[in-house]
């Protein structure tokens, strides 16, 4: 699918795709707890992406950017459900009306706490970055993690237990320290 930005090219702006990036998690498990299903959930965002950047110049700097970009991903999922809506499992209208609702009343969550991951994750040392790179970004089985680092299933399900120790340990430090200052 070739992108075409029918508005004014100008209102993407580095600003605005630093917007747009910093909201790819809270989009993708806003579509995901709608969707259900990770794989369609990923399209879904690519497609809210697509809508995101050609409707640029519909964004007013200054309002809450998340806000908006879920308005666009809301309307990506009733696409999506469109689509879907001969396949046995989906949730009735009023279902999924009452889940967008709970949803909306929910208060977004920090991003300091992703702040905090992602300040973690650089502390690492290089080999344990990537491990979790292999693992959780290309989610590589454990299996092929074992033959890419060349040690066994068990050493890498034991080392991705210690980084996942001391990532929890550095956010809840991070995210303590952030409270006292």
């Amino acid at each position: 699918m070739k992108w075409e930005n029918k508005n004014d090219e100008r209102a993407v702006t580095p600003a605005f795709i630093r917007l747009m990036t910093d909201a790819q998690f809270a989009l993708f498990s806003y579509i995901l707890l709608l969707v259900g299903d990770s794989s369609d959930a990923r399209d879904v965002l690519q497609d809210t992406n697509l809508t995101i950047l050609s409707n640029a110049s519909h964004y007013r700097p200054g309002t809450l950017f998340i806000a908006w970009a879920k308005t666009l991903a809301h309307y990506q999922v009733l696409t999506y459900r469109k689509k879907k809506s001969r396949d046995r499992l989906i949730f009735d209208d009023e279902v999924f009306l009452r889940l967008t609702e709970n949803l909306a009343e929910r208060p977004e969550p920090s991003s300091r706490r992703v702040d905090a991951v992602n300040l973690c994750l650089k502390k690492l040392a290089p080999a344990q970055q990537a491990l979790v790179t292999a693992k959780y970004f290309e989610r590589l089985p454990v299996s092929r993690l074992a033959e890419r680092f060349g040690c066994s299933a068990a050493a890498v399900v034991s080392l991705l237990y210690r980084i996942r120790r001391l990532l929890a340990g550095c956010v809840r430090a991070v995210l303590a320290a952030e409270e006292t200052a």
